[in-house]
């Protein structure tokens, strides 16, 4: 999303969009185009219903930022009205996370949103 007609497409998707998936690999810091998407997005989605989905790859060693990154994500999810649910998998540091096979269902968390 380096580019501003990226940018511009990810964030007209995220306007219109019923669910929003993010993937990440949780590390010390998140990547700052991510922010930015979100800060553009964010304060003109109008509240409809939806979901913000994040897909956390853990390396073991960063147990406590994946914690950081879901309470980040779910105060997104809470701001824009959107339900929240989250799927967190431990990766090996050596692994990326498109390698990681699937395991079962993530866990649905509620955001609190009435509807």
């Amino acid at each position: 999303m380096g580019e501003p007609e990226i940018l511009l497409a990810a964030v007209r998707a995220a306007l219109q969009a019923d669910v929003i998936v993010v993937s990440v690999h949780a590390a010390d810091e998140l990547p700052l185009d991510l922010y930015v998407w979100i800060d553009v997005w964010l304060p003109r989605r109008s509240s409809r219903m939806g979901a913000l989905v994040a897909l956390i790859g853990v390396p073991g060693n960063l147990a406590s930022q994946a914690v950081r990154t879901q309470e980040y994500l779910q105060a997104v999810a809470r701001r824009a009205e959107l339900d929240f649910m989250t799927h967190e998998r431990t990766v090996p540091d050596e692994m990326s996370v498109a390698a990681i096979p699937n395991d079962g269902p993530s866990r649905p968390y509620n955001s609190g949103t009435a509807r």
